[in-house]
């Protein structure tokens, strides 16, 4: 890494300032650098003084390629707690990653783990019984697999974690270089402490449009079937698939493309859309239905026919006229002019159940509006219309949902 970079961020680091802790008198840094293919590095470094502990790492910055994510972070406030306590307090969280704050099981910080390190490798985890909205995510530490871990980084460690009668949590300030530029992290609220603070709002959400969509790009196989998802922490992929989630991440990517004008991406978005309706459409007589998991669900027919629409929008190509049709035909069987509407039917069009989740309705809607723009007639007007006037009539707004919005 260059001199000059180094000493940027050293100077980024001072700037932050609050560089020793009060309660141990000492400085402590961790170093955490990734080759953007790999995950991070992470060594912890303390000393007396700052320039004494940045001697360490400038060495190893000095070894470090430009072209490397490296982030800095300051350990800045600390508390000891007796083992039970720490404890008490993981199995209260809400959600296993919802944990912000560093631990270590001992006073010098050889065990120390930022946060970054617990929640990515997934070391507390919530219990079997635990589900996302039920309170307590009744969370406990895999002693035996952070020590694995913690082994792996520093093979000469002799501190028996399991055995620590206290734990010290503590808070950290810090910097990202992103192998151009360095960002000083977030340190106030709950949920946005330690992510980057943004300084240019366009030029962010142009950038971050432009890489979800070359990183989705790069989830696209020859065939138009996406890796549908990864557990990072185990370093596995996972094997399941769910059909509603081809369609609606085709359709980000074309709202994506719009704002990029990245048409060269059409052909391959094509073969994701053909490789959906291959492999997921039910076809009844005249009609056909998104079928996941045997279940037929409004949401997933209005993402069907939203990413139809999308594509022949922004492509003008009609190759799929004949579907959106179809698919049109299909999502008159969720609708009920005496009743309203229908959420999920079985394969035999028969009704499963009247209600699965209020966006459903909105979907629809919003996606039959899509499909009059591109293919104009009465019934679809007439259609959106009579759902219209019922989500009116039952005050739909009181619900907030994006789709109407």
């Amino acid at each position: 890494m260059q001199k000059s970079v180094v000493k940027k961020l050293k100077q980024a680091l001072i700037d932050i300032g609050n560089l020793q802790n009060d309660a141990s008198q000492k400085v402590t840094l961790a170093l955490s650098v990734s080759d953007k293919r790999h995950r991070a590095s992470v060594k912890f470094y303390r000393g007396d003084t700052f320039n004494d502990v940045w001697q360490s790492i400038a060495k190893v910055l000095g070894a470090t390629s430009n072209n490397s994510w490296v982030r800095l972070d300051i350990v800045q406030g600390t508390q000891v707690l007796a083992r039970k306590l720490f404890e008490e307090k993981l199995f209260k969280i809400t959600k296993m990653n919802f944990w912000r704050y560093g631990v270590s099981f001992d006073a010098d910080f050889r065990t120390a783990l930022l946060e970054t390190e617990i929640n990515g490798q997934a070391f507390f985890k919530p219990s079997k019984e635990s589900r996302v909205g039920d309170g307590h995510a009744n969370s406990w530490a895999d002693y035996d697999r952070i020590a694995d871990y913690l082994k792996t980084r520093e093979p000469d460690l002799d501190v028996d974690i399991a055995q620590a009668s206290h734990v010290w949590s503590f808070t950290t300030s810090g910097v990202f270089f992103d192998g151009q530029q360095i960002h000083t992290l977030e340190t106030d609220g709950y949920l946005e402490k330690g992510i980057r603070k943004i300084t240019n709002e366009r030029e962010t959400i142009n950038q971050v449009i432009s890489e979800g969509e070359s990183y989705l790009m790069r989830q696209l196989d020859d065939a138009g079937k996406f890796v549908y998802g990864y557990f990072p922490a185990l370093q596995r992929v996972l094997t399941s698939y769910n059909y509603l989630r081809h369609f609606s991440t085709v359709y980000a990517l074309l709202e994506a493309a719009e704002q990029t004008k990245r048409s060269a991406d059409f052909p391959r978005i094509k073969r994701a859309l053909q490789w959906g309706i291959d492999h997921s459409l039910l076809k009844v007589d005249d009609a056909v239905y998104l079928s996941d998991k045997d279940e037929l669900k409004l949401g997933s027919q209005a993402m069907l026919i939203l990413a139809l629409c999308k594509y022949q929008e922004l492509s003008l190509d009609r190759t799929f006229a004949p579907v959106l049709q179809q698919a049109f035909n299909g999502i008159k069987k969720f609708w009920n002019s005496e009743t309203g509407f229908i959420h999920v039917l079985n394969e035999d069009l028969t009704l499963k159940s009247g209600f699965r989740i209020i966006y459903y309705d909105g979907e629809a809607v919003f996606a039959l509006c899509r499909l009059y723009e591109l293919q104009p007639n009465d019934e679809t007007k007439q259609l959106v219309r009579e759902m219209l006037d019922r989500m009116v009539a039952n005050d739909y707004g009181q619900f907030h949902d994006h789709w109407i919005a």
